[in-house]
């Protein structure tokens, strides 16, 4: 497989992602699939557990309305495991993300440099940044809501405009804020960064490039999704048919075939939408070093990281041109 490292237009973006995702699509799924093991795992033994003491709860309701009384009834004959187990739960999603967006971020990286990765081998690079990982996410959460809070003051209290204008103005705002830290994953995983250090990299790695960049991944992200829900649509059309001539005949088997591919059709939509998100913005990491930074792949030589100036680089070269085709020109 050899590199596609060269700057990168929409065209390049959308090209790479989908090819990569071609080229690994059961390595993604590999990745996926162990990340998420443990939710597997517990969401099972919640099912076990859940099932028969629902069974034996239904006297709780036999002749009383769902309220208070009843619900609060049917939660305490489960017992205290369900609430421990539930929390493991949590526990579990929360970590399996974490690895996830590190070994999908590290799958795409490889396959943009042209070198193998295996699935361990990619959730290797998650190891020792899952709180630096944490870290990040509470930060950008804490400063989105802080933003929030000023313009709850500025426009509620100070001008007293009225709560569409403050609601167009917060989302635009939080929009903005997504998209100038929207590399921080990347950077967290490619580069061995503390928390701060992670974030300032991610915001000041855009200059000079913001608008450029804005435009780039809005595009990239209206044609993907659009493609993705065609290949949706086509995947559900079957599902759907099969629903109608089970009602239409009458035969649960036909019930039972739509059922199913419904639900293949579900989790092929979020496999794409779960790795999809990633490529875009390793694409526009990598395309950042190569313009400002001189980025090539003599540095993997040294064992350097990919923010390290290259050796033998004095400064940023001048790009290579874009090809007519937006793909620019490979090495």
């Amino acid at each position: 497989m050899k590199n596609r490292l060269y700057p990168m237009g929409p065209g390049a973006i959308l090209d790479n992602t989908f090819f990569i995702l071609r080229d690994r699509f059961w390595k993604f799924q590999g990745v996926i699939f162990l990340s998420y093991l443990p939710v597997i795992i517990i969401s099972l033994l919640l099912f076990i557990l859940f099932v028969p003491t629902l069974m034996n709860a239904t006297d709780i309701f036999t002749g009383l309305e769902l309220g208070e009384e009843a619900i609060s009834s049917f939660f305490t004959s489960m017992g205290g495991y369900f609430v421990v187990l539930f929390l493991s739960l949590m526990v579990a999603f929360i970590i399996g993300s974490i690895y996830m967006t590190g070994g999908v971020i590290k799958l795409f990286a490889t396959g943009l440099e042209g070198e193998e990765c295996g699935v361990r081998q990619a959730l290797a690079v998650v190891k020792g940044k899952r709180w630096r990982f944490i870290g990040v996410f509470f930060s950008l959460l804490l400063l989105g809501s802080a933003v929030q809070i000023l313009l709850g003051l500025i426009f509620n209290e100070l001008l007293d405009t009225g709560a569409e204008l403050y609601s167009l103005v917060s989302n635009l705002v939080g929009m903005a804020l997504m998209f100038l830290f929207s590399l921080s994953p990347v950077v967290l995983f490619l580069e061995d960064k503390k928390t701060f250090a992670t974030l300032r990299r991610a915001f000041t790695l855009m200059a000079g490039h913001r608008w450029r960049l804005a435009g780039t991944y809005l595009l990239v992200i209206l044609l993907a999704y659009i493609i993705i829900l065609i290949l949706y649509a086509l995947a559900i059309l079957p599902a759907v048919l099969f629903i109608v001539l089970g009602t239409r005949y009458d035969l649960i088997a036909f019930y039972i075939i739509g059922g199913l591919l419904s639900i293949a059709a579900i989790l092929l939509f979020n496999v794409l939408f779960l790795v999809y998100q990633h490529g875009p913005l390793t694409c526009i990491y990598y395309d950042l070093l190569i313009r400002k930074e001189g980025y090539d792949l003599s540095r993997r030589m040294t064992g350097q990281t990919p923010a390290s100036p290259a050796p033998g680089i004095p400064g940023a070269p001048e790009p290579r041109p874009d090809g007519p085709d937006g793909r620019g020109l490979e090495s």
